[in-house]
């Protein structure tokens, strides 16, 4: 078993700087729904909560292994949710900012990179990199237990099968369950913006054994079951 290596001083530090200002976003959705004091508190609390879950964030090995980026965004998920949480409101809220704000990034993508980035995604060169990525958590404590591998058959170009999820673990630890329902609403915006079409009929989030996501290039990306309420839950409603 790997040793559970954690986010060194000097990063922290880095990412710290780079919440603050990227959490604009953020923001703006918050005083939309919420109005400006409790935006600013909730936004307080967030970074507050970012500040103490940094240390406490493992780091996998590879300086270009995409899992650390997983992990890493999902610092701020969980520190969103928990400053939402003390505010009283709802996880649906939480993730449903969280997924309009990062909506609205990809959507802003130009057509051409997001064509480019389909190309990337379906290449040779990608499963490769992420084979490799995936190979170097599988020993770690905190990580996955995930197998990448080319499609059998027409449903699809490639797949992976994950029966242990980092990011189920990072909720478990630092008390953040409610989250594991959503945990792949990024997966699903992906997937729509650079046409993975991608299918996911079982999710340790929601209480399968395993986790698949199948992708198929150019094919319809089907609103996931686990996300369907999100994708139509009206915040306005809720206040």
């Amino acid at each position: 078993m790997e040793k559970n290596v954690l986010i060194d001083s000097k990063t922290i530090e880095k990412k710290l700087k780079k919440i603050k200002k990227g959490f604009r976003r953020y923001n703006q959705k918050l005083v939309q729904y919420y109005g400006l004091e409790t935006a600013q508190q909730i936004e307080r609390q967030t970074l507050d909560e970012y500040k103490q879950l940094l240390p406490k964030t493992p780091r996998f090995q590879g300086k270009l292994n995409i899992f650390n980026f997983i992990i890493g965004e999902n610092v701020l998920i969980v520190a969103f949710y928990k400053a939402m949480k003390k505010s009283g409101k709802k996880v649906q809220e939480t993730i449903r900012i969280l997924y309009e704000v990062v909506d609205e990034v990809h959507t802003a993508i130009p057509p051409a990179l997001c064509w480019v980035a389909g190309k990337i995604f379906f290449s040779r060169f990608f499963l490769f990199f992420i084979k490799r990525s995936s190979a170097r958590v599988s020993k770690h404590p905190a990580g996955w237990r995930i197998s990448y591998k080319k499609g059998e058959d027409n449903s699809s170009d490639w797949y992976f099968e994950c029966q242990e999820c980092g990011v189920i673990k990072y909720y478990q630890a630092h008390d953040a369950e409610e989250l594991a329902k959503y945990c792949n609403f990024v997966d699903y915006i992906q997937s729509c913006v650079f046409g993975m079409g991608m299918r996911n009929p079982q999710n340790i989030g929601q209480g399968d054994s395993i986790c698949c996501e199948y992708m198929k290039k150019g094919r319809a990306t089907i609103v996931p079951n686990n996300l369907s309420e999100i994708v139509d839950y009206d915040l306005r409603r809720s206040t």
